[in-house]
């Protein structure tokens, strides 16, 4: 095999790739034992590889909290965002997704002059803060708050449109109170994205809904769950986001759920199995690469997962994700 780097060209005879090797990679314990096969990897990963057609449009993000009263969620911490988004640059990143305060709080013009200069679009607004600094959902009991909810998200939407940027309802989806029912909660929540769809429509806004695992949320859980939500509201602009942690405790298979639902999948959150970035949990990414090279996945795999340290977490996701979603050496 011939694998080509910048300018240079270097050769290796490998005849197969051994997959506990490539699963020890992942574990993250090669980048500090063994330094001649992460540069190895390193090349594989990075490189174009002569012999494999790169027919995947798959790109990669990473999610930013742009609010510093926030911190131990899965999104790289509030910080000097020029700084920040040149180092996901650097590293190769096609994109940022962005975790606002509220869409009166964002910046468009800051945030265009930053990420263009870095060569990176916003695939994608989160919402979620809705809910952690506000108390709003879309299925609170009380009117007012799912007012403020639409409202909340809308603004979002507004912002978004200036970007070409999906909008993500997740955690602002609410939950079912055991005193109301969870017919009633769907039906609350069907009229406000139905409410939000037209808003959206008008902006020219695709929304994503995230289902989200039982142990944060008893409502809408599974991939499977989100489509007869989706179906429910008759909206042509609501898509599924797929987490990859949320499924990993949820779906019964990844990858066959991935291939059941790819018509509705919109956007995909990037995470390992413990929340951790991609190579640093249990995850085989081979199955899931391989499930969305079937389906021709268009979109973004944007980073969403708990940081340890900002630098060598973006390279473990960002050989990961070269390595299955460009190269797609791994998963022939």
């Amino acid at each position: 095999m011939i694998v080509r780097l910048k300018s240079e060209i270097i050769s290796y005879s490998i005849e197969k790739v051994d997959r506990n090797f490539i699963q020890y990679v992942f574990a993250g314990t090669f980048w500090h034992f063994n330094t001649n096969f992460q540069y190895l990897f390193y090349l594989l990963s990075q490189c174009q590889t002569e012999g494999f057609k790169d027919s995947s449009i798959m790109k990669s993000a990473v999610n930013i909290s742009l609010i510093p009263e926030i911190s131990n969620t899965p999104h790289i911490p509030f910080g000097n965002f020029e700084e920040i988004c040149k180092i996901i640059s650097d590293y190769g990143y096609d994109a940022v997704e962005l975790f606002p305060r509220s869409g009166k709080d964002i910046s468009v013009s800051e945030i265009k002059e930053i990420t263009e200069a870095n060569n990176l679009k916003v695939c994608a607004f989160g919402t979620g803060a809705g809910k952690v600094l506000y108390g709003l959902t879309l299925t609170s009991p009380d009117k007012s708050v799912r007012k403020g909810a639409v409202s909340y998200i809308s603004e979002i939407i507004k912002v978004a449109s200036n970007f070409n940027s999906l909008v993500i309802i997740g955690s602002m989806q609410g939950s079912v109170d055991g005193t109301i029912g969870r017919g009633q909660t769907t039906e609350w929540l069907t009229e406000c994205l139905n409410e939000l769809s037209n808003i959206a429509c008008e902006y020219n806004v695709t929304l994503v809904f995230e289902p989200i695992n039982r142990y944060e949320s008893n409502f809408i859980n599974s991939l499977g769950q989100g489509i007869e939500l989706i179906k429910n509201t008759g909206s042509n602009n609501i898509k599924l986001l797929a987490d990859l942690f949320h499924m990993n405790i949820e779906e019964r298979s990844v990858e066959q759920s991935i291939i059941q639902t790819a018509s509705y999948i919109g956007h995909i959150h990037f995470a390992d199995s413990n929340r951790l970035y991609p190579g640093l949990g249990h995850t085989d990414f081979s199955k899931v690469f391989k499930a969305l090279h079937q389906i021709q996945f268009e979109g973004y795999l944007s980073v969403e997962a708990m940081v340890t340290n900002v630098h060598t977490d973006l390279q473990h996701a960002i050989a990961v994700f070269n390595a299955y979603a460009k190269n797609n050496i791994l998963t022939k």
